[in-house]
């Protein structure tokens, strides 16, 4: 990760934190809220009103097509440096290591914002100690 890169999770990691942003699962962004990687959307100003559904915003990718699923992946890593499927470690209610995407610790594993703030957190403290 660069400079650049450890700086727009930091941003992130604070949106996350600061209670401003309803959660929701499934969407970037829906009329429920954002889940994890439509706050990072959204802060960079890339999340676009769907063309079929109001209510939905997502990203346009470079063919053209609308995705309120998961943000662009090339876009996602050239801006925070994080793969998409990039499993991060956590310990579960049953204190066993496991690992999941940021995408499932929000949408299956039911980790709040604040959660997952946590585990970026630590994700860049490991990458700054590189750096």
């Amino acid at each position: 990760m660069n400079t650049t890169q450890i700086q727009n999770v930091k941003e992130w990691i604070k949106e996350l934190r600061s209670g401003n942003w309803n959660q929701t699962t499934n969407n970037l962004c829906s009329k429920k809220g954002y889940c994890c990687l439509g706050v990072a959307c959204e802060i960079k100003g890339v999340l676009t009103p769907s063309p079929k559904a109001q209510d939905i915003k997502g990203m346009i990718r470079p063919d053209g097509t609308f995705e309120s699923g998961l943000p662009e992946h090339e876009w996602f890593k050239d801006n925070y440096g994080i793969d998409l499927f990039q499993k991060f470690d956590f310990i579960d209610y049953y204190k066993d290591k496991n690992q999941m995407a940021l995408s499932e610790l929000n949408d299956f594993a039911g980790f709040t914002f604040n959660q997952i703030a946590d585990v970026l957190e630590e994700h860049i403290n490991k990458q700054e100690l590189v750096t």
